[in-house]
């Protein structure tokens, strides 16, 4: 199972730079660089009931499974994410969305 750690601090399910989700999933399908890809589960905060989360609503997940539709990540193992820790963060341009995940590499 990986740890996320995440910088987004807009997102409902940030705690204090971890993810309270025991599950999230990292797109998209074609990326060849880290702006193309993005955390499907964000959630802009306020926008779900935070009884809701897979974990304690006060508490990050300590480990978390990551299914993984970037299909040219070196860490995409048949859908799922292998790395040992993998970094949400805003966007860093304007042609991703809100999120991108800064673990992806190319293979």
């Amino acid at each position: 199972m990986t740890r996320i750690s995440c910088d987004v601090t807009k997102c409902e399910y940030n705690a204090d730079g971890g993810c309270r989700l025991s599950s999230i999933e990292v797109g998209t399908e074609h990326a060849r660089m880290t702006d193309e890809t993005r955390c499907e589960s964000y959630t802009p905060a306020g926008h779900t009931n935070k009884s809701s989360c897979g974990c304690s609503c006060s508490d990050a997940c300590q480990i978390s499974e990551i299914k993984c539709s970037a299909e040219n990540c070196k860490y995409n193992d048949d859908g799922m994410c292998e790395a040992k820790t993998i970094e949400i963060s805003p966007c860093s341009t304007g042609n991703c969305g809100e999120t991108e995940c800064n673990t992806f590499r190319i293979e």
